[in-house]
């Protein structure tokens, strides 16, 4: 869902409770991901980054 909104509207939103967070990054934008296993622990997690004001090209999500 959030690579869809990123694509489609260049931003997402985060809520928890009544207090909501939207993301619009730049154009030029750094994903990484990391998912580790611990016994039964799973932790999977999304980082983005980014520089406003990097770049005048349009990001691609695929």
């Amino acid at each position: 869902m959030i690579a869809t909104r990123l694509k489609e509207n260049g931003q997402f939103s985060l809520v928890e409770g009544k207090k909501t967070t939207i993301i619009a990054p730049d154009e030029l934008l750094e994903v990484e991901l990391k998912y580790e296993k611990k016994g039964d622990k799973h932790q999977f997690e999304i980082e983005f980054e980014w520089l406003e004001g990097q770049s005048n090209e349009k990001f691609t999500i695929k």
